[in-house]
Formats: C-alpha cells, sequence, structure tokens
C-alpha cells in the first residue's frame, strides 16, 4: 500500500514543479476517483465538495496542456489535490482489501463508460 502513495505523491510533487506528464495527471484522477469510490457511501459532503474542486483543478491543467501549456498546476491551485492525497492516504490505511478491490472494479467500471465524472455535483458531467 506504501507503493500506491507514494506513487500518488510524486505524481504530485511533478505537477508542482511543472514536470508532468498525461500519465501524471491520470495517476492523480485513479487516486481521486479511487478515494471516493473506497468511502463508498459512507463519503461526507465535504469529500465530496473537495473531490470535485480538485477534478476541476485537474481538468483544468488538461485543458491548458491540450493547448500547449504544459502539464502543471500552481501551487495554489494543487492545494485541493494535496488534500485528496492525503485522505487517499487515510483511507487506504483503514479500508479492508476487499473494499479496495471492490473500488477498483468501479473506477475500471467508469473508465470504460462514456461518462464524464463518476462525482455526483461534478461540474465535468454538469458540462456534458
Amino acid at each position: 500500500m506504501r507503493d500506491l502513495s507514494l506513487e500518488n505523491h510524486l505524481a504530485l510533487a511533478a505537477i508542482r514543479s511543472g514536470q508532468g506528464t498525461a500519465e501524471t495527471i491520470v495517476s492523480l484522477l485513479r487516486m481521486l476517483y479511487m478515494t471516493y469510490f473506497m468511502l463508498g457511501t459512507e463519503c461526507p459532503e465535504a469529500d465530496l465538495a473537495l473531490f470535485c474542486e480538485a477534478e476541476t483543478v485537474l481538468d483544468s491543467s488538461i485543458s491548458a496542456a491540450g493547448q500547449g501549456h504544459g502539464w502543471q498546476v500552481s501551487a495554489e491551485q494543487l492545494l485541493p489535490v494535496g488534500q485528496v492525497a492525503l485522505r487517499y492516504d487515510e483511507v487506504l490505511g483503514r479500508v479492508p482489501k476487499y473494499c479496495y478491490i471492490e473500488s477498483w472494479d468501479r473506477l475500471c467500471r467508469f473508465v470504460h463508460s462514456a461518462a464524464t465524472s463518476p462525482l455526483p455535483g461534478s461540474q465535468l458531467a454538469a458540462r456534458s
């Protein structure tokens, strides 16, 4: 589990330093959605608001990179993504293995769906 946490924090550091890539953003999105899925029906409203904010930040980075501006996010904008990384570590440390596996399955189903976001209240889903 420590390897998963390390991967997320390295991705966050890469984006923060301006050395991000498409894979870095994918890693951060995976962390975000896995945290949401692992919380399941117990996802507090405050977490959901944080997740939607972080998702918007990462989507903005994707849009900027698509316009040739590189894979980077300002330190200020990156705060919610960093908070998600800490929340991921906390949740990952306490969920049973079967919950992680079920969450991974949900993530895979989402990735192969036509949905733009699995998060209720997502600004991405509202644009579709």
